[in-house]
């Protein structure tokens, strides 16, 4: 359950915070939950660097440039709309890239506006957030 992952957590933390002070090493470490950090962690980091979400515009271009070349995509797709809908990180698109290529791929390499709302929708749904529905 949670409290077993939970102590996992905490294990695999606490070890992490040893190696660094044991080591004479550069760390370098990302989160996107910068506020379920404990000061201890926060610590052990001289610099912070707040990489903020990309624009909507951003989104939009993220979306087009990352799919592979080999996925015939449809051009109906808004991309605009989409990138407005899915207010995620750019490590968020990529999962949502790789698993809408994919899903084109069982598709004759067709990618269509279902195949990017089922693979947004899923991804959306593992970090809790809502999902979202057809353009009306």
């Amino acid at each position: 359950g949670k409290n077993q992952s939970d102590r996992y957590g905490n294990v695999t933390v606490n070890l992490l915070l040893q190696l660094m002070e044991r080591y004479d090493v550069l760390s370098v470490a990302t989160t996107n939950r910068n506020k379920s950090l404990d000061p201890a962690s926060l610590r052990r980091f001289r610099y912070r660097l707040h990489i903020p979400k990309p624009s909507k515009k951003g989104r939009a271009e993220l979306f087009r440039r990352i799919m592979p070349e080999s996925i015939e995509v449809d051009p109906d797709i808004d991309w605009e709309w989409l990138a407005e809908k899915a207010d995620v990180s750019g490590g968020y698109i990529r999962n949502i890239v790789q698993r809408a290529a994919s899903l084109a791929a069982d598709n004759g390499n067709c990618l269509t506006l279902d195949i990017m709302l089922g693979a947004v929708n899923r991804e959306l749904k593992e970090i809790g957030h809502l999902t979202i529905r057809h353009k009306s």
